[in-house]
């Protein structure tokens, strides 16, 4: 079995709650098991950031640093 894990993705479409939460994490760092922690404004936003897909107009990016196979 294999688990890829990218972070952790919450939908907070609130843009100033957004930018609180973002504010906290740049701050303490990642809370849940290392991993990298985002805030975005749509579902469709957080799923492309966990599953590497781009959106329409995205440059192509590289996989997380931390990202992991697990068998």
């Amino acid at each position: 079995m294999r688990r890829l894990c990218r972070g952790v993705a919450f939908v907070v479409a609130d843009p100033e709650r957004r930018a609180a939460y973002a504010a906290t994490v740049a701050q303490n760092g990642p809370k849940v098991f290392g991993a990298p922690m985002r805030a975005f404004a749509t579902l469709r936003e957080a799923e492309a950031w966990l599953t590497g897909r781009l959106l329409d107009g995205d440059a192509p990016r590289r996989p997380a640093p931390n990202t992991q196979e697990v068998l």
